[in-house]
């Protein structure tokens, strides 16, 4: 957990429990102080921290293992609490060890959301640090738990990551690392030619992509950047690729925005939705809209050679409602609305084939 360790949480309960009229704030002090000696203001500053973070979120089972609600001014001051934790602890193997078990949540938010934070300090201007590298980062973090739980690698991942994503380790890692190291592919010609700061691009370094939904990030030849997220059919439409506003708010800022999703789906169906999606509100727990695109071409297939000569017919917008799809991507309109809490995903899903998204556009409004 983010906001608390195991091992407080143990000592919280089982106190607790003991006697129910104890004070929490005491116990959680005198917990701090006795394991993590002179690296207790600290830790209780990160705790602290993470609490007000999360404060305007609504956190649910299927948020998964980011926490994009971290903004990249958490994630520095979380950062700077450690590195001032590791330098009064210093020397002192078993406090070293705590600190550093401690310290595994950030880490892994780094690397998680590692394109995110990247491009927001771009985007403001502002410092960051986190790790230089991000692959080496995916490295030293399953290094680290490796040596503090002293097992395999899978059994130490059962209780650290694996549970919460899915599958094994090894395609997880693979994940993460391709979300932090992949380079964002060219925009389709229309958006490129928008002013920067109006148009959002978030490809599979900044969607989230759910492991436990059987999506994942997958080579693709025809995606802008050589990848691609892709959803599996499934007997209900999944959602397991949201934009999430958490992260919007980070790049470009909450308002109103066109949204715009590119897509291409492989149908295995003769009838019925070949994509659904839309806008959900997690917060009041409704949807804010949403839109469909029925099985069926919408039009001749453009040859490379078409492609070539104008590179505008292969994002050709589709409006909900009109037919779809030959297997190629497209670019869907969602429509227009406003995004103004961090509650809210644009989220898309499939029912009738597999589904490869390469990425969601938000253009801001005039």
């Amino acid at each position: 957990s983010l906001t608390h360790a195991v091992e407080l949480k143990v000592y919280l309960m089982a106190h607790l429990l003991w006697d129910p009229a104890k004070d929490e704030k005491q116990l959680t002090d005198e917990f701090l102080q006795g394991y993590y000696g002179a690296a207790a203001p600290m830790i209780d500053a990160w705790y602290a921290l993470v609490r007000e973070q999360a404060t305007n979120v609504r956190l649910t089972w299927n948020t998964g293992p980011e926490a994009p609600w971290l903004g990249l001014d958490a994630m520095n001051r979380g950062t700077e609490l450690f590195e001032q934790a590791e330098t009064v602890v210093a020397g002192d193997p078993v406090l070293e060890a705590r600190v550093r078990r401690a310290r595994l949540a950030l880490d892994h938010q780094w690397v998680l959301d590692y394109s995110v934070y990247r491009r927001e300090a771009e985007h403001a201007g502002k410092p960051f640090r986190g790790p230089p590298d991000a692959a080496q980062a995916v490295r030293d973090l399953t290094d680290t738990v490796l040596a503090e739980t002293e097992r395999t690698r899978d059994q130490a991942m059962t209780g650290v990551i694996r549970a919460c994503v899915g599958g094994s380790y090894d395609a997880y890692l693979q994940r993460v690392t391709a979300r932090a190291t992949i380079k964002p592919g060219p925009l389709p010609p229309r958006f490129a030619e928008l002013p920067r700061e109006r148009v959002i691009d978030m490809d599979e370094s900044l969607a989230t992509v759910f492991g436990y939904a059987g999506a994942s990030i997958v080579e693709d030849r025809k995606a802008s950047n050589g990848m691609a997220m892709r959803v599996p059919r499934a007997d209900q439409p999944s959602w397991a690729v949201q934009a999430k506003t958490t992260r919007i708010s980070a790049l470009g800022g909450y308002g109103r925005y066109h949204i715009y999703a590119v897509v291409r789906c492989e149908v295995q169906a003769e009838n019925g939705q070949a994509l659904v999606g839309g806008v959900w509100d997690d917060g009041s727990r409704q949807g804010l809209g949403a839109v469909s695109f029925p099985i069926g071409k919408p039009g001749p297939v453009p040859t490379q050679q078409d492609i070539d000569a104008n590179p505008e017919i292969r994002f050709a917008t589709i409006s909900s409602g009109a037919a779809v799809t030959d297997g190629e991507y497209h670019t869907y309109d969602f429509g227009v609305y406003d995004l103004l809490n961090p509650n809210l995903s644009v989220w898309v899903g499939t029912t009738t084939g597999d589904m490869y998204v390469d990425r969601f556009i938000l253009v801001r409004e005039p």
